[in-house]
């Protein structure tokens, strides 16, 4: 595959260039680093690969509950996901038929919220609802090291660029930085500003660290969820992202989404230079963009479908895709007085949008 030019980028003309739907909600999300593919874990205890350029989707199983978490390793082979049983699956993403080359069934007692790759690939960290966080061998799931601290359930890790660290954030706000070679215990970091008593009652979870992302060099660290909750619902909480200086360990600045926008779900920094977070409210969801040195978000991208899950970044820079849900008459994602094979669960889509203008329609050509 070879990819298109470099363009300017511009968030404000963004446009949506691509829609891979499924008959089930897709909770998670990711793009190949060799940039054909696009994964979504699903609720079907299946994870989903679509080639870029078919749309052809390839089911990949081996899991015994949802897959929310999804990463790959650098060398370009492998994708790591995880389910909401504790189990952990290593894939080689790019074979005809994917199987998994080792998995570990019980690497967490709990829910695994969330996974992150070393940039050497050699260390895999994962976190979760039972408040652990272990680091394991990405070449064959090994226990490295098992780390306890945390006194809430993890939501969120994220390696620093030099690999030397990683970090993980927690449902009541708190970060925690640890040393990747030594397992031990470095800094306390605060972003409690991320939860309030009254997100407590809020919905999927509450409040807290939903997501950690670094900047391009490592200097700031962004820890996503939602701010300003006083009702008790989504509806009345501000996404948000804490910017952290990494080196002294302060919050420097808190990007805002403008009009409200529920959870930021996910968040990433662009090489560019703007921080992107896909939002999700109990009515709809939004793709927000922000440059780092100001807070009102200076775009957002309604939701196509009630909202936003899980966001990725394409290889080639041009191009995000983002997990959403659409509702399809049922009343949850559990049926509950239907016979299984009756209800109506609801849909799930990956919507690619491109950050680039628009081509005019006699040069639009669908991009993989």
């Amino acid at each position: 595959m070879s990819l298109q030019p470099k363009m300017q980028l511009d968030p404000k003309q963004a446009w949506e260039c691509q829609v891979l739907k499924h008959d089930r909600q897709l909770v998670g999300c990711a793009l190949s680093p060799c940039g054909k593919y696009a994964f979504a874990g699903g609720v079907d205890n299946l994870v989903h690969r679509w080639d870029l350029a078919s749309e052809k989707r390839t089911p990949l199983a081996g899991h015994a509950s949802w897959i929310q978490a999804l990463a790959f390793t650098p060398d370009q082979k492998h994708l790591i996901t995880a389910d909401y049983v504790g189990g952990v699956c290593c894939w080689e993403y790019a074979a005809a038929k994917p199987k998994p080359k080792w998995t570990i069934k019980d690497a967490h007692s709990r829910y695994i919220r969330s996974i992150c790759v070393s940039p050497d690939g050699k260390l895999l960290v994962t976190a979760g609802d039972d408040r652990m966080v272990r680091v394991w061998n990405s070449a064959d799931g090994k226990l490295v090291h098992e780390l306890a601290g945390h006194e809430h359930r993890v939501y969120s890790t994220a390696f620093h660029p030099d690999g030397k660290s990683f970090v993980t954030g927690d449902r009541r706000g708190f970060v925690k930085h640890w040393d990747a070679t030594t397992g031990k215990r470095v800094r306390d970091l605060d972003a409690t500003i991320l939860w309030t008593s009254a997100s407590l009652t809020s919905g999927a979870g509450g409040a807290g660290v939903l997501s950690l992302a670094f900047d391009l060099t490592g200097a700031t660290l962004g820890a996503s969820g939602v701010t300003k909750v006083t009702d008790g619902d989504r509806k009345g909480g501000r996404a948000s992202i804490v910017l952290i200086d990494w080196k002294t360990g302060k919050e420097t600045r808190i990007l805002k989404h403008a009009k409200g926008g529920g959870f930021a779900e996910r968040a990433l920094f662009h090489p560019d230079g703007f921080w992107i977070a896909a939002c999700l409210s109990q009515s709809s969801g939004s793709i927000e963009f922000w440059t780092p040195d100001k807070e009102p978000s200076m775009h957002s991208i309604p939701a196509s479908g009630k909202g936003c899950r899980d966001l990725a970044l394409h290889p080639d820079g041009q191009r995000i895709a983002v997990a959403q849900w659409e509702r399809n008459g049922g009343a949850g994602n559990v049926p509950s007085t239907k016979k299984l094979e009756e209800y109506n669960w609801h849909h799930g889509t990956i919507r690619i949008y491109n950050l680039t203008p628009q081509p005019p329609k006699s040069d639009k050509k669908k991009i993989g």
